[in-house]
This record gives structure tokens, sequence and C-alpha cells, in this order.
């Protein structure tokens, strides 16, 4: 999203408690458009959402460096995937903490320069979870429900004061659904029945999919090594393009196990 402001001629800052990523999110923004005599289009703040102080600053240093500010994205988040009956209290307000009180505070610190501009725009980012029904992300889904219910609730009371926010998610939907009803199986009864990792299962998949390769499939499975997920990944523009490294799933050597149901 930054990178797209950052195409349409806009400026960017980036926030994270990693500032390693916050690095080299700005050097590739920077790299896409230079910028001209007024600096650079994008730049780098440390910002934690857990902490009041951090989103001040983060606020005031956008303002100081670019004299104003026309959107907030809002997209840091924590993933705890378990058994929900093995979930703490204290994971589960972690991940609260951070999704959905973490939301309300950059929006509250936003809000009052949006006021002062009489216009602004803010994206929160919920989650197909919010729609659909998941397993073992008990924490996640519910942090990323209130973050619509929240979002729902702030667009009708500052919608006066010229802020906008999206509150549907049909752009989305749309596209996955096509996605999705493209996308063919192998033969996963005959792939349960035979020794499989997680690359034979990739291979399967890019093999029954033209077009897909399986440098793109990445696999999960859960803590006993049965069949969990399957995320492929796309690029900016929607085509399938090779995983980067840490973008999750097993690695390719790794034992998968496909479940059959009951007989």
């Amino acid at each position: 999203m930054a990178a797209a402001f950052v195409q349409s001629g806009g400026k960017a800052v980036v926030g994270s408690r990693t500032l390693e990523k916050v690095e080299g999110a700005v050097q590739e923004l920077n790299t896409m458009n230079p910028g001209n005599d007024e600096g650079p289009v994008a730049s780098g703040v440390s910002l934690d959402v857990t902490c009041d102080n951090s989103v001040e600053r983060a606020i005031n240093k956008t303002m100081d460096l670019y004299g104003r500010l026309d959107c907030i994205i809002n997209s840091a988040g924590i993933m705890i995937k378990k058994p929900t009956v093995e979930l703490t209290s204290d994971e589960f307000n972690q991940v609260h903490e951070t999704h959905v009180t973490g939301t309300l505070r950059v929006c509250q610190a936003a809000e009052k320069i949006f006021r002062e501009q009489h216009d602004g725009c803010i994206i929160n980012l919920a989650s197909i979870s919010s729609f659909v029904d998941l397993t073992q992300v008990t924490a996640y889904a519910a942090a990323k429900n209130a973050i619509l219910g929240l979002t729902r609730s702030l667009a009708n009371e500052w919608a006066k004061h010229g802020t906008c926010m999206g509150t549907t998610a049909d752009a989305y939907f749309s596209k996955s659904t096509d996605l999705y009803a493209k996308l063919h199986y192998p033969d996963m009864d005959a792939l349960s029945r035979k020794p499989l990792n997680a690359g034979h299962l990739a291979e399967a998949i890019a093999a029954a999919n033209p077009g897909l390769p399986a440098n793109a499939v990445r696999v999960t499975v859960n803590e006993r090594g049965w069949l969990d997920e399957l995320w492929l990944c796309l690029d900016k523009r929607f085509a399938y393009t090779r995983c980067e490294a840490g973008s999750g799933g097993v690695a390719d050597t790794a034992t998968v196990k496909v479940w059959r149901g009951k007989r």
C-alpha cells in the first residue's frame, strides 16, 4: 500500500518496532521514486502501537517532515496459533492490545490532525477471519472482528469531521473468490496414502494448476504434522510469485500427513 502511494506521487512514513524492516521498506520505496529537491518520498520511524508516546512521536514526526497527514493505514499485528483450550488470558490480551487498542491509539492521534484539516482517511486492516470461521486463531479472530466493529463505529462518529473510513471488503472478497474458483486440487486421497513432504505437496498443487510454480506454494501443518493450510504467494498484480524467505510455512523436507476423515 505504501508503494501504491509513492508510485502515485505521494509520500509515506513507515513505522514499526523492527527498525531493520523499516529501513528496508524505506529504501525500496525511495528506489521506486527517488523524490526531488524537497527530499526523499519515504521516511521511517520507530513505532510501537502499544505505547501512547510512541504513537504520538510517529504522528508528530510525519507532520514535521511533510507538513500534513492525509491517510493512516493500521496494519500492525501479531498472531498466536494454538488450540483455544491452551490459549492463556495473557496471550489473548497481548493480541487484543496490539491489534485493537493499538489501532485505536493511532486512529485517535490521526483524528486530531484530520479535524484541523477537515480532511483525512483511515484504513484499518481486518482479516478474512472477520468474516469466515478459522480454527486455532481465536485471539486473532476476536481482535480482527473487534477492528471491524471499531472501524464502523469511528466511521459513523467521525464522518462529520471529514474523516473517511471504508467499512466493507467487497473488492477483497470478489478477488479472492475469483482466485479460489480457479484453483484445482490434485488427488488428495492418493497423496494421503504415500510418504509425503511439503515440497512434494507443493509440486502436486503446481502440477494441477498450470502457471502456478511450486515455489509460490507454502504449506503449513499442525503440531502433529497434519496438513493445516496452503498459502499461495501473489505479487501486487495478484499474479503467482515466488514466496519470499520467512513468509511462513514449513520446510520443503517437512513430513506432511493428509487427513482423509473417518471411514
